[in-house]
């Protein structure tokens, strides 16, 4: 009967690991996804302020 609790708690603990494992890598996943979707909103405003603003930077004041 002791070997079988072995066992079993065993059994939890391998399948708690698997189950932790496969949390961490979608978490992943959606932090990667999040990340890009973020680069791409950045890109899409910068784009949208060249447009607005077509003459932003162009020029340069300087003074000696």
């Amino acid at each position: 009967m002791i070997n079988m609790n072995i066992a079993q708690v065993s059994t939890g603990i391998s399948q708690a690991n698997v189950a932790s494992e496969i949390s961490m890598k979608v978490a992943k996943v959606g932090m990667n996804l999040a990340q890009q979707t973020g680069n791409q909103i950045m890109e899409m405003v910068k784009g949208m302020e060249m447009s607005i603003n077509a003459n932003l930077g162009s020029k340069i004041d300087a003074r000696v």
